[in-house]
């Protein structure tokens, strides 16, 4: 007559299994919670020059531009921001030229992004390139969903899609900021202001024509 006695190996990687899959439900509801966090917070833009059009709900920088909305950082050569109504929040955020995009360990660079607030998504083009740590992915077309972290990476005729993976390992990064010459800024959203048009020495609305937009 055989005695089958529990093992207790098998009772220990249940327990590593449920304690793993306790970590993860936590990651994932942290990540939510810095989501609805950022969807709180106003998004604030700083450039060189910038340019308000109230008929066209859009407010356009130009020269060094940073947006920053919660963890969220968006760097270009300009950035055009289609505004709603009272032009106190956004829609659509596009970014044109030597596109930089960061949320905490996540650095998205090419020539042109679309970020849309309603759908917390980013379509990068123009030679994307998605970085995480070490691990690498990078493509004709590349889209992010902040929401899910999900993330789609089209191929093309001059681009395949690439993914690099690497082992996980311990990384520290420093970031540093750097602080350019004069430049203007507008923030938008519920604690934010209203942007003001760039005017001359008499009160009208200067006409300078604006830069050509790049494509991508």
């Amino acid at each position: 007559m055989y005695i089958i006695k529990p093992m207790k190996n098998i009772t220990a990687l249940i327990v590593i299994l449920l304690l793993s899959a306790g970590l993860a439900a936590a990651q994932d509801s942290l990540a939510d919670k810095e989501n609805e966090e950022d969807k709180k917070q106003p998004l604030r833009v700083t450039s060189q020059r910038m340019i308000s059009e109230k008929k066209k709900l859009l407010i356009s920088f130009y020269g060094d531009v940073v947006a920053i909305k919660g963890k969220l950082k968006v760097e270009s050569d300009e950035m055009y921001v289609h505004t709603n109504e009272d032009q106190s929040d956004f829609k659509e955020i596009e970014a044109l030229g030597a596109v930089i995009i960061t949320r905490g360990d996540k650095v998205a660079t090419g020539e042109k992004a679309n970020y849309y607030s309603s759908t917390q998504q980013i379509i990068l083009v123009g030679s994307p390139v998605l970085t995480q740590g070490k691990d690498v992915a990078a493509g004709e077309k590349v889209v992010y969903f902040f929401d899910t972290e999900d993330m789609e990476v089209y191929g093309g005729e001059t681009h395949r899609s690439t993914l690099v993976l690497f082992p996980k390992e311990d990384e520290k990064e420093e970031n540093v900021e750097k602080e350019a010459t004069p430049r203007v800024s507008a923030t938008f959203g519920k604690s934010g202001e209203k942007p003001a048009s760039e005017e001359n020495g008499d009160g009208a609305k200067k006409t300078d024509e604006q830069p050509a937009v790049k494509e991508a």
